[in-house]
């Protein structure tokens, strides 16, 4: 494995007598500017979701570290005014995992609304390049979010004319959708009746936080069916395997970064996983929630357990005293039995995600 990239930083003036912008890495060391760096987060999450969750300095610290599983580096796009003053208008991450699909290189690229379309973008992607030269990876992963009700085509989006530059090309598209906590009470009831009158002899338990020992294996069979099950349209990316071991990791990382986890698991007649659902949320203030995964074994669908097991989780959540009022899910666009699911729920699809994914151009 190489030595990390050691980026110099770079500054450009954006256009004649306007504002000098710096690209270099982010200072880890700084909570001011790990602030700064969350709040451009934060602003995408209202501006898509209506809600954001927080995060601590720390917490940024040890979802940035590197691991067995990857490593990653963290640019900044830091504009100085005339004035000046000093704020990040833009961010760039690239992750390189190292469990698998150790050819491809994972991008994320975000700028301030305010100063999208001055060209900041293009100064980011351009450090990207030269780390991307350096670490030797063939290919590439990068995602675009849009409004789903947006009128500007999927190939004008900013992200997208970088990704065609990099080489990439349009594979999948998911939903991100939201719903209003609490569901509202009278389509809680009907739902359960239906429900509780299709689950035979079905039973539905649950828990908080690590997945207890004895159910570890069930667990990772669960979890390896849903990655074989995903529907990933035209992306060709490896999927993950679990065992315990990378279990156990994800849950202590999960951990240090301020997660608590609610799982509902469906039980058949023998005992063996049927399904499960969680939903993940923080315990300080933040109000936006994931519903993070929901899956049936193939031999138990048709028995309502996927809107059972949702139903479950999201009451569980309102039970805690989290100020959790909103929850987002992904969802493949080709999945329609659980964007049908989600819509009984009450969620709404407010956003695509279109993954891009191809052959470096140039590198």
């Amino acid at each position: 494995m190489s030595e990390k990239y050691a980026l110099t930083p770079r500054t450009e003036q954006l256009f004649p007598e306007g504002p000098h912008v710096t690209v270099r890495f982010l200072d880890e060391s700084s909570d001011a500017e790990l602030k700064q760096y969350w709040d451009l987060h934060r602003v995408l999450d209202e501006e898509f979701c209506g809600s954001h969750e927080r995060r601590t300095p720390a917490e940024l610290r040890v979802e940035h570290e590197d691991t067995d599983r990857k490593r990653s580096y963290h640019l900044v796009a830091e504009v100085e005014s005339l004035e000046g003053a000093r704020m990040i208008a833009g961010l760039a991450e690239l992750e390189l995992p190292l469990a698998e699909n150790t050819d491809t290189q994972e991008i994320d690229l975000v700028v301030y609304p305010a100063w999208r379309g001055k060209g900041i973008g293009t100064m980011l992607t351009d450090a990207l390049r030269d780390i991307m030269k350096h670490e030797e990876r063939p290919k590439a992963v990068g995602y675009a979010l849009t409004h789903v009700d947006s009128t500007q085509g999927e190939k004008e989006l900013p992200a997208a004319r970088i990704a065609t530059r990099l080489g990439l090309a349009k594979v999948a598209t998911e939903f991100v959708s939201t719903v209003s906590l609490p569901l509202d009470r009278d389509l809680v009831e009907d739902l359960h009746v239906e429900v509780e009158a299709s689950l035979g002899k079905y039973r539905i338990i649950t828990w908080e936080g690590d997945v207890p020992e004895e159910h570890m294996e069930q667990w990772c069979v669960l979890l390896n069916q849903m990655f074989a099950d995903a529907p990933t349209e035209d992306s060709s990316l490896e999927k993950p395997e679990y065992d315990e071991e990378r279990v156990r990791a994800t849950e202590a990382r999960s951990a240090e970064r301020g997660y608590r986890r609610l799982t509902a698991v469906a039980l058949a007649s023998n005992g063996s996983f049927a399904g499960t659902s969680y939903v993940m949320f923080r315990e300080d203030g933040s109000r936006l929630g994931e519903q993070a995964i929901t899956l049936v074994m193939p031999e138990h669908r048709g028995h309502n357990l996927g809107l059972a097991l949702k139903l479950m989780t999201h009451r569980l959540l309102t039970e805690t005293e989290s100020k959790v009022d909103v929850l987002r899910t992904y969802t493949n666009h080709t999945n329609t039995h659980m964007n049908a699911v989600n819509e009984r729920l009450g969620y709404r699809t407010v956003a695509k995600e279109i993954t891009f994914e191809g052959k470096l151009r140039g590198i």
